[in-house]
């Protein structure tokens, strides 16, 4: 167990949580704050898991009480007495129409990097995201995703977003969640294609290695993109289809008038000259 969840999200900047263990990370931005929270109050208990909110299944992660000879609060020379403990800390009271209970204003408020990576995780929670406006880096790798996770939009600071190594096989209305992001990683997924790309108006950079696009037309769709400087696909399946694939990718973002990488590299001499 780790204590001290209640005061991390006050002031943490950065957070990786890494082959935790956990299903639902709503059970540390959430859960994990208001049990530490009402544990220093007094109220040793275990709400962590609140059927109202949150899909219905088993927690995946558990409190433990403070051991007795620990005495987390020694710097405020405090220590809960018997008048304090009786009075427990209410939890938060949840606004109308919400699914489940609130964190105090201003928690997670600073954090910026939080990388999720190599959990095993099959969804993530929306409700987490609300406290999470001010993140511009999230890596969400080598998990169980099958799609873009709903709710992204509400991350508004989000410039970068890690989506590699996942199960996605479509990113049809990406842009509804994602209209800010600069830089994305899908490398290593199932897409076939990459319909709703070329509607990232503010995209720098995309990586699609290791997918199943079997036409480098596919790689055309993010051509007309205004910001777009970076592009990579090696491996996959049209590299081995069609002659001078680079070419063909470099020619959809000459005719708009780009240069771009393509792998990490500009057009040699040969590409230049066609």
């Amino acid at each position: 167990s780790l204590l001290g969840w209640d005061r991390l999200a006050d002031s943490l900047w950065s957070l990786t949580i890494k082959r935790s263990g956990i299903d639902d990370v709503s059970d540390i931005f959430i859960g994990a704050v208001l049990d530490d929270q009402a544990r220093r109050a007094g109220e040793i208990s275990n709400h962590r898991r609140n059927p109202a909110y949150g899909p219905t299944r088993q927690t995946s992660f558990y409190s433990s009480p403070l051991p007795e000879a620990i005495t987390e609060d020694t710097e405020e020379n405090e220590t809960p007495t018997a008048e304090n403990a009786a009075q427990p800390l209410p939890l938060p009271q949840t606004d109308s129409g919400s699914d489940g209970p609130q964190l105090p204003s201003g928690k997670w408020g600073f954090l910026r990097f939080l990388s999720l990576s190599d959990n095993a995780l099959t969804f993530i929670p929306t409700s987490p995201f609300p406290y999470l406006t001010s993140l511009t880096h999230l890596d969400l790798s080598s998990n169980l995703l099958v799609s873009i996770p709903s709710g992204l939009s509400q991350l508004y600071n989000l410039v970068s977003l890690n989506l590699s190594d996942n199960m996605i096989d479509s990113v049809l209305g990406i842009y509804k969640n994602l209209g800010q992001v600069l830089h994305l990683d899908l490398s290593r997924n199932r897409l076939d294609s990459l319909c709703g790309l070329e509607r990232l108006m503010a995209l720098e950079r995309v990586d699609v290695r290791h997918n199943l696009l079997e036409d480098t037309g596919e790689v055309g769709r993010v051509s007309t993109l205004p910001n777009i400087s970076e592009v990579s696909v090696e491996g996959n399946p049209f590299i081995e289809i069609e002659d001078n694939y680079r070419l063909k990718c470099f020619n959809f973002f000459w005719k708009e008038g780009k240069s771009i990488l393509l792998d990490g590299t500009p057009p040699g001499f040969y590409e230049k000259s066609q």
